[in-house]
């Protein structure tokens, strides 16, 4: 029997939805330009049971240079999910700190990680880690990040999220020598 627009047992009560496709919102805040109050960042819709209690967190939602901020005024990190639809769950970030850098050698090489402040820069490597070798017969020449190429020991400007750079390696000629007896 469809629920339709039908009322059970109480007067202005819809039903309850037993198999959890009631909808709710979850509001995402950042901070505004000024720095004095928040601004709407996304907003989006969940599903749950309803009359059961529905639960945000950290990892409910990433926003790219911001962190989460649990202790933030604002937010609404829980509630009784209400038949109607109208229950909204509200997430307040903070301006992330730090991000961190990685540096893929591939190989088996263990990978060296750095975190950067927010819109600062990193320097990218010259060579290998200490104690490490690269593979036999190839040179590192430098490092990708998607598909942009940068030199070994450029300056990597205006960090706003987190990165991985991998190793370019570059096969170098060798020659084999051997002698007739």
């Amino acid at each position: 029997m469809p629920w339709g627009d039908r009322y059970w047992g109480q007067k202005h009560r819809p039903p309850v939805n037993p198999v959890g496709g009631t909808p709710y919102t979850v509001e995402c805040y950042i901070p505004d330009e000024e720095g004095t109050g928040y601004q709407k960042y996304d907003s989006f819709t969940l599903t749950g049971r309803t009359d059961s209690a529905v639960t945000v967190g950290e990892e409910t939602y990433r926003i790219p240079g911001y962190l989460f901020d649990a202790a933030a005024e604002g937010n609404v990190l829980s509630d009784t999910l209400k038949a109607d639809g109208s229950t909204v769950l509200r997430m307040y970030y903070r301006a992330g700190n730090k991000y961190q850098v990685t540096f893929n050698y591939g190989y088996e090489i263990p990978s060296a990680t750095e975190f950067v402040v927010m819109n600062e820069g990193v320097a990218l490597p010259w060579g290998l880690p200490e104690g490490t070798s690269g593979p036999k017969h190839q040179s590192l020449v430098g490092w990708k990040l998607g598909e942009v190429f940068y030199d070994m020991g450029a300056y990597y400007n205006g960090i706003k999220s987190d990165l991985e750079f991998t190793a370019v390696w570059e096969k170098q000629p060798f020659r084999v020598y051997y002698r007739y007896y």
